[in-house]
């Protein structure tokens, strides 16, 4: 990945005409995140799950694209 795809929003492969409400840089922090830093983390910038789901348009529980 270069370096400048850090910042962009994330997007589904192989789909470059969608974007998502979260950069890849977002992602790769929020996966370095363990446990109850990461429950914070994503109450704090996406209010719940739900949340993130919404701005990655995927399902919670179906993990496909709504």
């Amino acid at each position: 990945m270069a370096t400048g795809d850090r910042d962009r929003p994330a997007a589904a492969s192989g789909d470059a005409a969608q974007s998502f409400d979260c950069t890849v840089k977002e992602l790769k922090e929020l996966m370095q995140l363990r446990g109850a830093d990461a429950q914070q983390e994503i109450r704090a910038k996406y209010d719940s799950v739900a949340g993130l789901c919404s701005r990655l348009n995927t399902h919670p529980g179906r993990g496909k694209s709504i």
